[in-house]
């Protein structure tokens, strides 16, 4: 009876232990050896952002370019980030909130030349 009880007991203790947590890669890519290795990839520009402690992106889930200016969205940090074509921190749009103005999520940016259009998923609002 004993060994049925903590059969039946045992999925419990072992169904709560945490999960371990997931570890992310950290890819460093030597951009000369490329183009070495890749003659088309020769033409391919790339821009070092600046950073700052207000610049760090967590996650890039869009970027655009336009009018000399890359407009990136992190929906991990919940900013939206412009940078000039050197890579110049220009603006960072980081109004979490429920006040006037604010947002709890970007979902999406768009250009339609001027003004900046943003989508934000929780409530719909267009800023």
């Amino acid at each position: 009876m004993k060994k049925l009880l903590l059969f039946l007991i045992m999925p419990f203790f072992t169904a709560c232990t945490p999960s371990a947590p997931k570890m992310q890669t950290v890819y460093e890519i030597n951009i000369d050896s490329i183009s070495e290795a890749l003659p088309e990839l020769a033409q391919i520009k790339y821009v070092p952002l600046e950073t700052t402690d207000s610049s760090l992106i967590g996650n890039i889930d869009k970027i655009l370019y336009q009018n000399n200016k890359y407009y990136i969205l992190d929906k991990v940090e919940k900013k939206i980030l412009v940078f000039d074509r050197k890579g110049k921190a220009m603006q960072i749009i980081h109004k979490v909130g429920q006040g006037p103005g604010e947002y709890l999520e970007p979902s999406d940016i768009d250009i339609e030349s001027k003004p900046l259009l943003l989508s934000f998923s929780k409530y719909r609002n267009l800023l």
